[in-house]
């Protein structure tokens, strides 16, 4: 399901990806991305649990693709640690109002 007012489509950007480096098509789905062309994704990888490994990928370094975790869970639970730990030295750090 996607929120309209989010703007563009999951496969419009994965599709948008493929385009700008070719390399990337069907190895890196990227579903996470900035507009300063940085994306986190799934790549074709997978473990013996069939876990997709996660990627990130900067159009800035075509045809370079960094492993960052080995499954979603895992990069979802470092990326919760780091924003309670960078919370824990300043509240307001990343500036989301309660």
């Amino acid at each position: 399901m996607k929120n309209n007012q989010l703007g563009i489509n999951v496969y419009d950007n994965i599709r948008e990806l493929w385009q700008v480096d070719n390399l990337l098509t069907f190895r890196f789905w990227g579903v996470i991305g900035t507009s300063c062309g940085e994306n986190f994704g799934y790549l074709d990888k997978i473990d013996s649990d069939g876990n997709h490994f996660i990627g990130y990928y900067n159009t800035n370094e075509p045809e370079q693709v960094y492993l960052v975790a080995s499954s979603f869970d895992i990069f979802m639970s470092k990326f919760l640690k780091q924003i309670e730990n960078t919370l824990k030295l300043d509240e307001n750090a990343i500036c989301i109002a309660n």
